[in-house]
C-alpha cells in the first residue's frame, strides 16, 4: 500500500526538486504525491494572518493551526508545505528562527512546514526536505541506538541526513559534505525506521 503526500508549494523551490527529494523515501516505501494547484492562494491567507511585522517573520505555531483547520477533514495524507517567509515559534519566547519542522497528528502522516528563506542552494534544500520527510516516517525512532535529543530526536550516524545542525552555516556545510562524499541519504537504521513505520 502506498503512502500519500499532498504537496503545497508556495516557495521558490521547484516542484521538480521537491519531488526528486522524496524519491529516497519512495524507494523504501512507495509514495503517491498529489500537488495542490491552489497552494499559493491557500497559504497566502494563512501566512498573512500569522505574519509578525515587528520580526518580519511568520509564527509557525499559528500557521500550523490555520493549515490544520483548512485540511482537518483530509486526515491521512502527509502535508508537505513550503513557502518563502522566515519562521519563528510564537509559543517559545526563546525562538529566533528555524527552517521548519514536522508536526504529527492523531491520524495520518502529519504536517511538514519548511521555509525556503534561509536555504542557500538546491543541495541544501534537497537535504532539508529529506530530513523533514524522514521525521514524517519516524526516523530516527525512539529507543534506537545512535540518536540524540536536540529539538527532537535525531540520528548520530555518520553522514546521515537525519543529523540536526543548529546554524545555517553548519547546515549548508553538512549538506555539501554529504554531497561531496556521495553519502547515502538515510543510514541503514533510519531506512529501517522509515520502512517499518505504521501511520496512526
Amino acid at each position: 500500500m502506498e503512502d500519500r503526500i499532498l504537496l503545497l508549494n508556495a516557495s521558490n523551490i521547484s516542484e521538480e526538486l521537491i519531488i526528486q527529494s522524496l524519491l529516497d523515501v519512495d524507494k523504501i516505501r512507495p509514495l503517491i504525491i498529489d500537488i495542490e494547484p491552489d497552494a499559493k492562494s491557500i497559504l497566502q491567507s494563512c501566512l498573512s494572518r500569522n505574519y509578525n511585522s515587528r520580526r518580519n517573520q511568520v509564527d509557525a505555531s499559528g500557521l500550523m493551526n490555520d493549515i490544520h483547520f483548512i485540511f482537518r477533514k483530509l486526515w491521512m495524507p502527509g502535508k508537505l508545505i513550503l513557502f518563502d517567509y522566515d519562521l519563528y515559534d510564537g509559543s517559545d519566547p526563546r525562538s529566533n528562527w528555524f527552517f521548519g519542522g514536522f508536526a504529527g497528528t492523531v491520524r495520518g502522516l502529519g504536517y511538514i512546514t519548511l521555509s525556503a528563506s534561509r536555504l542557500s542552494d538546491k543541495i541544501h534544500a534537497r537535504d532539508l526536505i529529506r530530513h523533514e520527510v524522514g521525521h514524517m516516517f519516524n526516523a530516527p525512532s525512539s529507543g534506537r541506538s545512535n540518536t540524540y535529543e536536540n529539538l527532537g530526536l535525531h540520528c548520530s550516524n555518520s553522514l546521515c541526513v537525519m543529523q540536526q545542525k543548529d546554524t545555517v552555516t553548519s547546515s549548508i556545510k553538512y549538506a555539501h559534505e554529504r554531497e561531496r562524499r556521495k553519502a547515502r541519504t538515510y543510514c541503514l537504521q533510519c531506512e529501517r525506521d522509515i520502512a517499518n513505520y505504521l501511520p496512526n
